[in-house]
This record gives structure tokens, sequence and C-alpha cells, in this order.
């Protein structure tokens, strides 16, 4: 199951970061500057997280060591707060362009 939530997480954060820069997405520019950014802490996580913890289940043990344990359990955290942080700006992004849709055209 580890495996299968990394495999799909890396495709469907891959196809996000490839319709991003074919400009596929149809969003104002801050929008896509923040889904990129939420892909790429997304992959990290599968990355640097999520298939350590998998292998380790696997494993019935941590195999990378106590530096790696707190590392990863750093990681955990950040990339966890990150995505957060990330997608309460895109919905503010989202919510001041419902709000005020004139002024939202001259943002950058």
């Amino acid at each position: 199951v580890t495996f299968l939530v990394i495999f799909i997480s890396i495709v469907g954060n891959v196809l996000v970061l490839v319709a991003s820069l074919r400009d596929a997405i149809k969003l104002d520019k801050i929008s896509v500057i923040l889904v990129k950014n939420i892909a790429i802490a997304d992959l990290s996580y599968a990355f640097l997280v999520i298939l350590q913890v998998g292998v380790s289940l696997i494993a019935h043990e941590w195999l990378y060591g106590k530096i790696l344990c707190h590392v990863t359990t750093y990681l955990e955290h950040v990339l966890s707060a990150t995505d957060i942080l990330l997608i309460c700006a895109l919905n503010i992004s989202k919510l001041i362009v419902i709000l005020n849709p004139f002024a939202a055209r001259q943002w950058p």
C-alpha cells in the first residue's frame, strides 16, 4: 500500500509539474507558482519521507540510523507545514481574485 501511495504521488505531481510548465494550467501567475511549489513539496515528501518509512515498515525496523531518523522526522513536519501554508496561500490568492477581480489582474 505504501508503494502505491508513493507511485500515485509521484505520477500525479509530475503530471501537475509538466502541465504547469507547458502552460496547460490556465490560472494567474501566482496560482501557477503556488501549484508548482505544492507539487515540489509533495514530491519531496514522497521521496524523502514516505519511501524511507515504507522500507522500514517492510523491514520491521529502521534501517537508516539515528541521524537519518531525526532528519526524516524533521522533514516530515517541515514538508507537511509547507504544504499546509502553500495551500492556505493559494486559497487566499483565489479569495482576493474573487473579491477584487480587477485589482487581481494588475498583479505581476
